[in-house]
C-alpha cells in the first residue's frame, strides 16, 4: 500500500530529494540501509511511494525499518493512518485516484480529459478564425 502523502514528505525530507521514478527508490533504499544498518529494496521502497502494484499491508519489518529511519515511534505498530486512503494502486502498478476503482476507469477518466480538451482547442481556433475573419471584414469596409 502507498504510504500517506505526510510520510512520503517526511522521507523525502530526511532523503534529501523528492520521489517520482525508480531510479529515486534504488537511491532511497541505498540511503536507508546506509543510516539504518538494516535492509530494505528498492521493490518495498516502490511500493510504499505507490509506484508499483501493492495489495498487502506494511510489514513489521518495513515499519521497523522506516522508523529508525525516520527515528520516529511513530512507526512502532502498523498503522492504517500511515496509508493513503486516497489512493488505490491500478493493475498496472500506477497510483489511480480512488474515485477510479480500476484502471480502465482511469483510462475511460483520461480519454474523457483528452477530448474535453480538444473541444476547447477546437473552440478556441475556431475563435480566433471567427475574430480574424471580422477583423478582414471590418477593415476591407473601409
Amino acid at each position: 500500500m502507498a504510504l500517506s502523502k505526510e510520510f512520503r514528505n517526511k522521507i523525502e525530507l530526511r532523503f534529501g530529494q523528492t520521489i517520482r521514478y525508480p531510479k529515486d527508490c534504488e537511491s532511497l533504499a541505498k540511503h536507508i540501509t546506509q543510516v539504518t544498518k538494516d535492509p530494505i529494496s528498492s521493490s518495498t521502497i516502490k511500493r510504499l511511494f505507490g509506484l508499483i502494484k501493492n495489495t498487502n499491508k506494511l510489514s513489521p519489518e518495513t515499519m521497523k525499518v522506516i522508523g529508525k529511519y525516520l527515528e520516529s515511534t511513530e512507526w512502532q505498530e502498523p498503522d492504517d493512518q500511515l496509508i493513503d486512503p486516497n489512493f488505490v494502486e491500478g493493475l498496472s502498478g500506477t497510483v489511480v485516484p480512488s474515485h477510479c476503482k480500476s484502471h480502465n476507469q482511469l483510462t475511460l477518466l483520461n480519454k474523457e480529459r483528452k477530448y474535453a480538451r480538444l473541444k476547447v482547442e477546437i473552440f478556441i481556433g475556431l475563435t480566433g478564425i471567427l475574430l480574424l475573419w471580422v477583423i478582414f471584414y471590418l477593415v476591407s469596409r473601409h
